[in-house]
């Protein structure tokens, strides 16, 4: 106000966090102040005091967060999130496990698509890691990447090589426990 003292606001009922704290936490998380926080940004935010969290906890945590799924998170979505009201799509649940084997750049590269299949248990008498290479250089971009629109066709390869509906190829995919659990806890 006027008087230069800051007023104090209670949080709203059934919260611990009045919208004052939430739009400070966002632009003190905002490390490049473009106005939204990347997945970078919001990992840090997301690991603060949870050493233990794994990839792919972090990517569900992201995708609940970025509930747009446009790969940053507005200052809406952030409240939205903090509020209690995230919203996420079956489309969005098997992206959380291809989100988590892909690393940081969001896309896959050869060796974490193969690394996805034998996590998923599509490596086997049916499809060798030789049958997933194939796959991937069909469904790759020139860089020799997979983002999430590629990977949903190489799901439809998958599954006719397999002898597969495309509905159990991605409950398997949306089941598998990311690349922490295709490598062992010290991965």
């Amino acid at each position: 106000g006027a008087s230069g003292k800051k007023e104090v606001k209670e949080a709203p009922p059934g919260f611990i966090y009045t919208p004052e704290d939430v739009k400070e936490g966002f632009e003190a998380h905002d490390l490049n102040h473009d106005g939204f926080l990347d997945f970078g940004e919001m990992r840090a935010l997301l690991m603060k005091g949870r050493g233990d969290m794994t990839e792919k906890q972090l990517r569900i945590l992201w995708g609940c967060v970025d509930a747009d799924r446009d790969g940053r998170v507005e200052f809406d979505e952030f409240v939205d999130y903090i509020h209690g009201k995230p919203v996420k799509s079956h489309n969005a649940k098997w992206q959380d496990t291809f989100f988590a084997f892909s690393g940081k750049d969001d896309e896959l590269n050869l060796e974490e698509f193969v690394s996805l299949c034998t996590a998923c248990g599509f490596i086997d008498d049916q499809m060798s890691e030789a049958d997933a290479a194939l796959t991937f250089d069909k469904i790759c971009k020139p860089e020799k990447l997979v983002g999430p629109k590629g990977f949903s066709k190489a799901v439809a390869r998958i599954a006719k090589q397999r002898g597969m509906k495309k509905a159990e190829v991605l409950k398997a995919i949306t089941d598998c426990g990311g690349p922490a659990a295709a490598h062992g806890p010290d991965y």
